[in-house]
């Protein structure tokens, strides 16, 4: 890893660690405009998440932490739905300012 001014240069295995683990929510619908590093610090803090909870309630969680991590603070419910190819897709009653 090579880090410069306000950026940071994956290289090797850390490369593979983003592809693995941030493909899965890039591929759904949600999370568009939140930023790499911020949905790295959801799945961090998802590490410290009970595992008794299911897909839904993680997915739910991690939308939180990105709106944590970005300051935004939303009102009203969070939603998971999914299409007929098993992609899910996040709803929420708020507009995301971005």
């Amino acid at each position: 890893m090579k880090t410069y001014k306000d950026v940071c240069i994956l290289e090797g295995k850390l490369v593979s660690f983003m592809n693995i683990y941030l493909r899965p929510i890039r591929e759904g619908r949600g999370f568009e405009q939140f930023s790499d590093e911020c949905i790295l610090y959801s799945l961090l803090e998802l590490s410290k998440f009970n595992r008794a909870f299911n897909d839904e309630e993680r997915l739910i969680y991690l939308f939180d932490k990105c709106c944590e991590y970005s300051d935004y603070k939303y009102e009203g419910e969070v939603e998971v739905d999914y299409d007929g190819y098993g992609n899910f897709f996040i709803i929420t009653n708020d507009t995301l300012p971005f």
